[in-house]
């Protein structure tokens, strides 16, 4: 069959629809199943992610198609961070207990380990999923081919061998492991040539604002400011350029007034706060992430975990340089997915959720997307009892309800396919079929009383 390749002018569309609020989130098919826990992109058309069971893809065209570069089951790629597009690392929490530190030279071809569980003396050791929800677990940060930063809740370690090798620095961070997770040490940091900043809670009152600076790499570091709030909680925090900043939490003043959002121009010596209009981005969250274009137009992501099975809320909110940000939910094909990671790359956004699932908004990647050989139809819909799927080149058929649990999943090797419905309770579900080339096809159904 003759295929149709129909280059996707996303930029244009967009920039025509005039505001954030026409705007919508589409999905990028991946071809694998696990979370994806971080994006890393190098350019508009080249991007990694990373994720459960040690899967780390690759795309050179944008999102169009990936390659799988690397699995490893029991391996939880949290972090990765490329210093140019040759090398870059990944940190991995491995079987609950262990620490690892991949590194590849060759734009992802390969990949080495180093285990480094001995050099995190403060990190908690604890299942990777459960460790997110109480926001990243440990970060990874690379200046160079050479240098890395590795921070856990309350210290900063630097490899400048590479990843050989590694010292740390305890900054006067929280050291505080227990609860909600709002008292946990660190919770940015920022490094560019030879300047870094890392903020987070202070060790002595967790409502004090702590940051310390080095200008040498990290070889010395000083505490250039503490501001007190009479609350303070820090969801995520974004660092641009020349001093540039921003928390998205929850503050109280002395005074006892609210705010949502922390700002600085001059690397925190000076704050102000305020209020968001429009929907409020600073309520308390498990997990959040943010990040802005070169433009501060930014996306904030918060995910909320109700039972250790389903994650079931998470609202996403885009800033169009200015005090309003809008919610644009994820509406195809789930709509209560966890959220892991947010990344900017020229004016879109992509975020990293579960099962295997990446969306993208804004100006959009370098799309292109090919006529869909794999025709699937179901009927009826709404379903009561059985319902009955046609379709070609197929191989597996997934059923979820809108938490994205799995409720009906089945190998496909006939192109006419009967499901069986009636144990469902009323509501909307998604048919989700992989074809043979890993690439999947969606339809909503409705399952009737």
């Amino acid at each position: 069959m003759e295929r149709n390749i129909i280059k996707v002018l996303l930029l244009l569309l967009l920039a025509l629809a005039g505001t954030v609020k026409a705007q919508r989130w589409e999905v990028l098919h991946t071809g694998v199943t696990e979370d994806l826990y971080d994006i890393c992109c190098i350019d508009a058309n080249t991007i990694f992610v990373c994720g459960q069971n040690g899967v780390i893809l690759k795309t050179e065209d944008g999102g169009a198609t990936w390659q799988e570069k690397h699995r490893n089951p029991g391996w939880a790629i949290v972090s990765m961070k490329f210093a140019d597009e040759n090398t870059g690392y990944g940190l991995v929490l491995k079987n609950g207990y262990e620490i690892f530190l991949l590194k590849t030279v060759d734009s992802g071809e390969s990949w080495s380990s180093f285990n480094i569980l001995n050099q995190m003396s403060g990190c908690r050791n604890d299942d990777p999923l459960e460790l997110f929800m109480v926001g990243k677990p440990i970060e990874l940060f690379v200046l160079n081919a050479d240098t890395v930063f590795i921070r856990n809740y309350h210290e900063i370690i630097k490899s400048a061998d590479g990843g050989l090798t590694f010292d740390g620095y305890v900054l006067g961070f929280s050291e505080d492991f227990g609860g909600n997770g709002a008292d946990e040490g660190i919770r940015g940091e920022y490094f560019e040539n030879n300047l870094g900043l890392v903020i987070g809670y202070d060790n002595e009152n967790h409502n004090t604002l702590r940051v310390m600076k080095t200008e040498d790499c990290g070889n010395h570091w000083e505490n250039i400011a503490n501001h007190v709030f009479s609350f303070l909680y820090i969801g995520t925090v974004y660092f641009g350029e020349d001093g540039y900043a921003k928390i998205i939490g929850g503050i109280k003043d002395g005074s006892g007034a609210s705010y949502n959002v922390i700002e600085t121009t001059d690397g925190f010596e000076h704050v102000t706060m305020y209020h968001t209009s429009g929907e409020d981005v600073g309520y308390w969250t498990q997990y959040s992430d943010v990040d802005f274009c070169s433009n501060r137009r930014g996306c904030y992501t918060t995910s909320i975990n109700w039972d250790k099975e389903f994650y079931s809320e998470s609202h996403i909110f885009i800033n169009d340089n200015g005090p309003s940000w809008t919610e644009i939910p994820l509406a195809y094909p789930f709509e209560k997915l966890f959220i892991y990671s947010v990344a900017a790359i020229d004016n879109f956004f992509l975020i990293a959720s579960q099962k295997g699932f990446l969306y993208y908004i804004g100006g959009g990647p370098n799309l292109e997307t090919e006529e869909d050989e794999t025709k699937l139809s179901v009927f009826p819909n709404p379903v009561e009892n059985k319902l009955e799927i046609k379709t070609e080149n197929a191989q597996k058929v997934e059923v979820f309800d809108n938490t994205g649990r799995t409720v009906i999943e089945m190998p496909v090797c006939q192109d006419y396919i009967t499901i069986d419905c009636s144990k469902l309770i009323h509501g909307v579900y998604v048919v989700v079929l992989t074809d043979n080339k890993g690439k999947r096809h969606v339809k909503k159904v409705v399952k009737s009383n």
